[in-house]
């Protein structure tokens, strides 16, 4: 594939998973052999797997959603800076916190994804960890 192809590949990912919440798209795009890191503590190895991170998701925040800011892509590799946003539905809070994305496409497909997400920001956003207990960290 060209290298607009899997940039195309992550957009749609991004748009049609997260924005739209279409878990078709996860069977289409996702190789089932996959290896995904960063956003669990353990890796996402299925999509299976995959679609009950998407569910713990939408069921921890309502209009949960991904915002591109960023794509740089180089052959089989792609790169993506994102925001989330969502509303946090235990406090109501909003949260908006970035993520990075690194992937690999391979036949058409995402068979690596390796993950860098603000974990903390979402965190203070909804006062589930107060701030001053970070001063002495």
């Amino acid at each position: 594939m060209n290298e607009l192809s899997n940039v195309e590949i992550v957009n749609t990912w991004f748009q049609e998973v997260w924005n739209e919440g279409r878990e078709d798209t996860i069977d289409r795009l996702l190789d089932d052999n996959c290896t995904v890191t960063g956003l669990i503590s353990e890796e996402i190895n299925s999509c299976q797997h995959f679609k009950e991170f998407q569910r713990q998701i939408f069921e921890s925040y309502s209009n949960f959603r991904i915002e591109v800011l960023n794509t740089i892509s180089s052959g089989n590799d792609v790169a993506s800076l994102v925001k989330c946003r969502g509303i946090h539905n235990n406090t109501g809070k909003e949260v908006d916190f970035n993520a990075c994305f690194i992937g690999k496409i391979t036949n058409g497909k995402i068979s690596e994804a390796y993950n860098v997400v603000d974990f903390l920001s979402p965190l203070l956003q909804t006062g589930i960890i107060e701030e001053k207990l970070l001063e002495d960290f």
